[in-house]
């Protein structure tokens, strides 16, 4: 359990070494659906994903802020998420994750370590690169233990819902 837990952080920062978002503006607004607490399927870690306004969310993984938005690509739902915490080597830079709700669960994914992209890549090459990997089926690592699972948790008894 704590192997997975240290992956998952792994993921989300060393993720994080992107100078700008995937798209130039975000692909679409904010899907209610993702709104919420969630709690990890492997290890119960909490993930908060709030509105911050009609394009952005706050999202707090495991006390980690980001500002994330929808950068779709060639059918497949991506977020590009900019680390807010205070932290010199990761602050403002993005990570890129895809995700998918499936049976009531978050799903995320991260790039494939394959596709070779960088901290030096441009967002031209970077949007080039993923799109053609997506047509291809490549662009997602497809290790199922590197998949990162959510429920949705629910209200409990005297709690108001929004």
């Amino acid at each position: 359990m704590k192997k997975l837990l240290i992956l998952t952080a792994l993921l989300l920062c060393a993720g994080c070494k992107f100078q700008s978002p995937l798209t130039e503006k975000p692909t679409r607004g904010v899907d209610p659906s993702l709104l919420g607490s969630w709690f990890s399927l492997s290890d119960g870690r909490p993930l908060d994903v709030y509105q911050l306004n009609s394009e952005e969310y706050v999202v707090v993984d495991n006390g980690v802020p980001y500002i994330c938005s929808h950068s779709d690509l060639a059918g497949t739902n991506f977020v590009s998420c900019r680390q807010i915490k205070n932290d010199k080597e990761y602050y403002g830079k993005y990570a890129y994750m895809a995700y998918q709700i499936d049976h009531g669960d978050l799903i995320l994914k991260s790039l494939s370590d394959s596709l070779g992209l960088s901290e030096k890549s441009s967002p031209a090459q970077i949007r080039q690169t993923l799109e053609e990997a997506v047509k291809k089926g490549n662009a997602l690592d497809t290790n199922p233990e590197h998949e990162i699972r959510f429920k949705k948790k629910t209200a409990s008894a005297g709690e108001v819902r929004s």
